[in-house]
């Protein structure tokens, strides 16, 4: 968290992968990062399947 704070105080430009909905993170990291990841992200859905199997 101190990171995602970090780097949004200081406009700092972040890429973060994750299996989280937004909804997910503000509930799992805070209401507070997650507002701030709503702020400065752009979502990037990725639909493909898992190439695990």
């Amino acid at each position: 968290m101190d990171l995602i704070s970090y780097r949004y105080e200081h406009q700092l430009p972040t890429i973060i992968t994750s299996n989280l909905t937004p909804q997910q993170i503000s509930e799992v990291y805070g209401k507070r990062i997650g507002d701030r990841l709503k702020e400065t992200t752009e979502i990037v859905h990725f639909l493909n399947g898992s190439y695990r199997g």
